[in-house]
């Protein structure tokens, strides 16, 4: 008998069903039928997912045959199977290829259908998952609206003064981010430096919800450095946290991060180029985690406090930002948040900006710039005559060259520029320093 229910159990049986057939193949003892059945359900490791596999409908990948997507009928589920793995648990003689559909599998928020019929038979299936406040709008194809909700709740506009320290610029800059990142994308990455312990974590948590949590992933400096970047395949927000951009090989990994289609790989898997849906957030407790150039056009650093979150923070207060329905109204307002999108194309500049350009800098930057710069204001003096004076002053141990001048100027240009002007009859190469200027304002 047993061997019985684990074949029916592999031919897609319900319990009920099983049990039905036993007692109906003939039995004098009904309820010891029943405790078999039900002790070996219960001990069938496979009798569950067998279950869902029936309930639900089998998407096939058009170009790899080899994965199945198991969609549960409240389209709120979604796992992966591979075929081998189907015909090692279902019975040979079970078919379920009118279960199948045939599909190109695609990840996209801003369709708002999860199946969609193509020409030639082939069905286009969207993986993409929505964040709980956003599916009943996703999973009507738009004709639900989402709800709307006219004002920031009290205790994110607390949290986000907080953490810019009231800069109005800066809060707003947040709110916009995110609000055109829930509608499109963001292509600056939002940059909070400073302190430990003051909330810029609580922000992409707060963020991660917002988009939902398999949508998001955190990673640090391996994204900049590794071969794989696959952990932002399919995402919607990529967190790094405590990553450092301090070489022209990261910078360059930075502006393929944010292009519109990007290049994907990960172990074992062969590299593919995907359309790029992720927004980028950056965080980082060292002043000198970005080595920030005149020019830069990806890095959005906002102001922030020094003061810790749990000082202005009850720890019940953090965690009701957390919470759903917390989450839900605030997503809900920043969704019909108005938005420049033009303005947004544009990188944030804030006081911050150059605090953190100037972090980078070493002591003879700081001499120059403070000191030699000002003395030489309007002049041209060559690059050998400055050399001489640099060893005065630091002896000639990494005395710095045409090389590391034309570095600092790409961070200053607005100080000094290296080119080649002509002295005493021949072409040598000169520091050319401007008119030395207060410095403006960063928000101008």
């Amino acid at each position: 008998m047993i061997e019985q229910i684990k074949t029916s159990i592999r031919l897609g049986l319900s319990k009920q069903e099983i049990l039905r057939r036993q007692v109906a193949s003939g039995t004098d003892n009904p309820d010891l039928v029943r405790a078999i059945v039900e002790d070996t359900v219960e001990k069938y490791a496979n009798y569950s997912l067998i279950q869902k596999i029936m309930r639900s409908k089998l998407v096939a990948d058009k170009s790899d045959n080899k994965v199945f997507l198991i969609v549960d009928p409240l389209k709120q589920d979604i796992e992966v199977i591979t075929k081998e793995r189907l015909k090692e648990i279902l019975h040979k003689k079970l078919d379920i290829s009118d279960k199948i559909y045939t599909s190109k599998i695609v990840y996209d928020p801003f369709l708002l259908k999860q199946f969609e019929p193509n020409d030639g038979g082939i069905w286009t299936f969207n993986k993409y998952n929505p964040p709980a406040w956003l599916s009943e709008h996703f999973y009507s194809g738009g004709q639900i609206p989402v709800p709307r909700v006219y004002e920031i709740p009290k205790v994110y506009d607390k949290f986000l003064n907080h953490l810019v320290n009231g800069d109005e610029r800066s809060y707003n800059y947040i709110l916009n981010w995110i609000a055109n990142g829930i509608r499109g994308r963001n292509y600056c990455i939002l940059t909070t430096i400073g302190k430990q312990g003051i909330g810029k974590g609580t922000l992409a948590e707060i963020m991660k919800k917002i988009f939902g949590e398999s949508n998001c992933t955190t990673t640090g400096n391996r994204i900049l450095k590794d071969k794989f970047n696959a952990q932002i395949k399919d995402k919607r927000l990529v967190y790094c946290d405590e990553a450092s951009v301090r070489s022209e090989e990261h910078e360059e990994r930075i502006k393929a991060l944010v292009n519109d289609y990007v290049e994907v790989e990960g172990k074992n898997v062969n590299a593919e180029v995907i359309k790029n849906h992720a927004n980028f957030y950056f965080s980082s407790n060292s002043l000198d985690a970005i080595k920030l150039y005149a020019d830069d056009r990806r890095f959005s650093i906002v102001n922030l406090t020094d003061k810790k979150l749990l000082e202005s923070f009850k720890t019940d207060e953090i965690r009701g930002m957390l919470g759903e329905e917390s989450i839900s109204e605030f997503a809900r307002y920043l969704y019909y948040r108005e938005v420049n999108k033009d303005e947004m194309m544009k990188v944030f500049i804030s006081e911050q900006t150059e605090k953190i350009r100037a972090a980078s800098l070493n002591n003879w930057h700081d001499w120059f710039l403070d000191e030699y710069a000002i003395e030489n204001q309007d002049k041209a003096v060559k690059v050998t005559d400055f050399g001489d004076h640099y060893e005065q002053k630091y002896g000639p141990r990494g005395k710095p060259g045409r090389a590391a001048l034309q570095d600092l100027e790409s961070r200053y240009p607005d100080r000094f520029k290296i080119a080649k002007r002509r002295v005493d009859g021949k072409q040598v190469w000169c520091i050319i320093f401007n008119e030395y200027k207060e410095t403006t304002d960063a928000t101008e």
